[in-house]
């Protein structure tokens, strides 16, 4: 055969190998990017956007070393060929079907667990949930008795097949990604964490989370709300710059309403129980020995630690005097009788604070949120800058190693319900991210609401009517986290390996057809070549 001719065989068939071979493997990680798309920049996809297309790059690793192994014990092609399409079909439709069973597990623990949170219901009762609708089945009592519901988490097999790119059909996405970014826009916090700074206003170090003893007696971290990072005060508050994650502000809030609501459904009100268990501790021995010890004293004691972070009653003074020009005792009085807020008041007027009763841990809690109503009680005119000065050194502040008050609440959910408030109010004042609004209840019973999210001096933050998350929803998006930030960036690899599966196992067959034609053609061109080198 002409030498030329055999040439352009070569070269065709070697056009066609790497045709074949892009072909495969990285035409499927084009589309694994593409499909990945919906994900890339959202904020709960961080962490995982390009796991779908790394998955996919791994899965081409481990088929292409296989390639090397198989070429180092057989020179046969066909050989090759019929392992590398074994392998390969191994890899991308069994690995699809694994995931498949992990995956849909998965979504049915969001679902179940979805149900016991919205149904209140305890680890030991029964619950099922359909695999093919939006159904579930609730097995309770003695006498086994069986209710049915429905939910708003579709299944598995509903959730994939919804899952195709360039279609409406990705709206799974686009309503998650939308949850999440109206969450952290009204409540003016990040997906992940973050601390401003590192240190505390007194000056020590983040990342020294007290550590207790769990029920079996080992020394263990104690956490609140489940952050697990350098991100805590020594006494096992958070760091005085911490700002919320979305699922620690969540299970915040899941706290703060499930407790008003379990106490609610037993006609009573939370904030009076807790009232009564504060009550408590302070008549407490626990909490008088406490009190007592140098590590207390050396915080909250005259000239104590504290005193240089908090707002004291002699600053107060100092505060109302400049405010309080003009005005008259008896309409301070009048205010003090409606709320507490004002008691410190009356000392910028010249009132014996001893004979009212009044204390330095009495207004010690004063926040931010209550000097400005005092100023806008008094229909004073004073810009943002003139308080700001007034209030140089203010701060509601808990020292870094002193435990809290709330700390020694004995009753779990009470406790839990106190950081929750603490964390969400006045934590959540000091770095911008207010979670839980403040209340104001009228005389005829109207409960109003004040703003949360990024409330400082400022910003006001948004109305929590309309924009706060109730309970049912919070129990939806934490459901709803527990999975999809995982699983959805592998919806893609998925999809179309499955696809891909017999296109790159048919492109495998081609790629060694072509090399060995190129093989083939080689050793004629080469046999040739030692042909025309004998005649001469």
């Amino acid at each position: 055969m002409d030498a030329k001719k055999l040439i352009k065989q070569r070269d065709r068939n070697r056009v066609l190998q790497a045709i074949a071979y892009c072909a495969g493997f990285p035409l499927l990680i084009v589309m694994v990017f593409i499909g990945s798309i919906p994900f890339m920049g959202e904020a709960a996809f961080g962490a995982t956007q390009y796991v779908g297309v790394i998955i996919s790059i791994v899965a081409w690793l481990v088929v292409s070393i296989f390639q090397i192994l198989i070429t180092l014990i057989t020179k046969n092609f066909s050989a090759r060929a019929v392992m590398v399409v074994i392998v390969t079909l191994v890899v991308m439709a069994g690995g699809s079907v694994v995931f498949d069973l992990w995956a849909e597990k998965e979504v049915d623990e969001a679902r179940i667990s979805y149900v016991r949170d919205i149904e209140g219901l305890d680890e030991e009762t029964e619950v099922t949930v359909d695999a093919t609708s939006y159904s579930y089945q609730i097995t309770k009592g003695d006498d086994k008795e069986t209710i049915t519901g429905t939910m708003p988490i579709k299944n598995f097999r509903n959730q994939i097949n919804a899952y195709v790119p360039w279609t409406n059909k990705s709206g799974l996405v686009d309503s998650f990604n939308s949850s999440i970014d109206d969450f952290m826009r009204v409540y003016n916090v990040n997906y992940e964490y973050m601390c401003k700074g590192n240190v505390n206003t007194d000056g020590s170090t983040y990342g020294k989370a007290r550590t207790v003893e769990d029920k079996d007696g080992k020394q263990v971290v104690e956490y609140w709300f489940g952050e697990k990072a350098d991100v805590y005060k020594e006494n096992g508050l958070y760091a005085d710059g911490y700002v919320f994650s979305v699922p620690v502000a969540m299970e915040i809030l899941i706290a703060y309403y499930s407790t008003q609501e379990y106490y609610a459904e037993k006609g009573e009100d939370a904030d009076e129980e807790l009232a009564k268990a504060l009550e408590e501790v302070a008549d407490s021995k626990e909490w008088k020995d406490y009190i007592k010890t140098d590590e207390y004293k050396d915080a909250y004691g005259v000239n104590g630690t504290a005193s240089n972070y908090m707002i004291t009653i002699e600053r107060l003074g100092t505060i109302i005097n400049a405010l309080g020009k003009g005005l008259y005792e008896e309409e301070i009085y009048e205010m003090l009788t409606t709320n507490m807020a004002f008691v410190g008041i009356l000392g910028g007027f010249g009132i014996n604070f001893e004979e009212l009763g009044i204390t330095e841990e009495t207004i010690m809690n004063l926040s931010l949120e209550n000097i400005m109503d005092i100023v806008s009680g008094f229909g004073l005119s004073f810009t943002e800058d003139d308080i700001l000065g007034l209030l140089s050194g203010f701060s509601s502040y808990q020292v870094s190693n002193v435990l809290p008050q709330m700390y020694f609440i004995e009753d779990e959910m009470l406790r839990t319900y106190a950081y929750a408030k603490y964390f969400g109010e006045t934590h959540g004042a000091n770095v911008g991210s207010v979670l839980i609004p403040s209340k104001t209840v009228e005389t005829d019973g109207t409960v109003t609401y004040g703003n949360v999210g990024h409330v400082t001096m400022s910003t006001s933050g948004v109305p929590y009517a309309g924009n706060g998350l109730t309970l049912s929803e919070l129990y939806l998006l934490r459901a709803q986290c527990s999975y999809i930030p995982n699983l959805y960036p592998l919806f893609a690899s998925r999809r179309y390996s499955y696809i891909f599966a017999g296109i790159i196992a048919l492109c495998f067959v081609i790629f060694y057809y072509a090399k060995l034609k190129v093989y083939l053609k080689g050793k004629r061109l080469e046999k040739n070549s030692l042909l025309s080198g004998g005649v001469k």
